[in-house]
């Protein structure tokens, strides 16, 4: 279900733009009507590159099924880093608190997926320039906080004339349920946002050294 939404509503909707734009071109030209074809081949080339770059996007996405083998703050702090080549947006990481903490594996797979949404949806909607991605303790629960410094919105606002959540806020609410973590939203216009993921001295476990 996660793989075929993710079509539609990104790469099945730019080839549905490209195949109505084409067909376009196809009867101006047909009918001698040459008035802005460059134009129109430019916004053709761009949907192009916005195609590729989501296919790109989802394949790396998919690729985090094999089991992460390094503790939980090395994966964050790795996939963070891949984050930043891949879209050219500062990334500032510190995630000390979270360095005598692991999670079982199954857990730590969901924690990932969540980041790996969080992110997904800074490189997609929040025309952000920068990313912090920091760790907390306090009494025991670890925190893992994904900041940006986007355009913001007012969650409750837009949820109310929204039929269903958007920026997968749905998605990493149920993983983080699954693990038995508490996922926060923070966010507001023109302040960025913030994705907070509480996780209890139950969920994990000390790393051995």
């Amino acid at each position: 279900d996660r793989i075929a939404r993710d079509l539609h509503d990104g790469l099945g909707q730019i080839l549905g733009y490209i195949n109505v734009s084409i067909s376009s071109l196809e009867q101006r030209i047909a009918s001698g009507k040459k008035v802005d074809l460059i134009r129109h081949l430019e916004e053709l080339k761009s949907a192009a590159k916005s195609a590729y770059q989501e296919i790109r996007q989802a394949i790396f996405e998919w690729k985090l099924t094999e089991l992460p083998k390094a503790p939980l703050p090395e994966e964050i702090a790795r996939y963070v880093q891949e984050f930043t080549i891949r879209n050219g947006i500062r990334s500032e990481i510190h995630l000390e608190p979270l360095q005598d903490f692991d999670l079982p594996i199954q857990a730590k797979i969901q924690v990932l997926k969540i980041l790996q949404e969080a992110l997904n949806n800074i490189q997609k909607h929040a025309q952000a320039t920068r990313v912090k991605v920091q760790g907390f303790a306090l009494n025991g629960t670890r925190t893992l906080v994904i900041e940006d410094n986007g355009k913001g919105f007012e969650p409750e606002k837009f949820l109310k004339v929204c039929e269903e959540p958007h920026f997968g806020l749905q998605t990493m609410q149920e993983r983080a349920e699954s693990i038995g973590a508490q996922l926060r939203l923070e966010s507001a216009p023109g302040k960025g946002t913030r994705v907070i993921l509480d996780l209890p001295a139950s969920l994990g476990h000390p790393r051995m050294r």
